[in-house]
């Protein structure tokens, strides 16, 4: 977004795309959709090793919104 307080252009447009960026940040992300992230985002990387042990993700569980806090278990 391209904003000129010299010009006046877009400066109306300002206030609803920070609503809307207000609604993002206090969203609740459903359970499964989280769950489907993390298990694609574990099968386009290769997780860390140590010998042969290597990194488990079992779960994770939105905490907060606002700003959006996740943890994985």
């Amino acid at each position: 977004m391209f904003i000129s307080a010299k010009t006046g252009r877009s400066v109306q447009d300002v206030m609803p795309q920070a609503y809307l960026v207000y609604q993002e940040r206090i969203k609740v992300v459903p359970e499964a959709e989280l769950r489907g992230a993390m298990r694609d985002a574990v099968a386009s990387h290769n997780l860390p090793r140590k010998g042969k042990m290597m990194l488990a993700v079992k779960g994770v569980t939105q905490v907060a919104v606002n700003p959006r806090l996740l943890f994985s278990k």
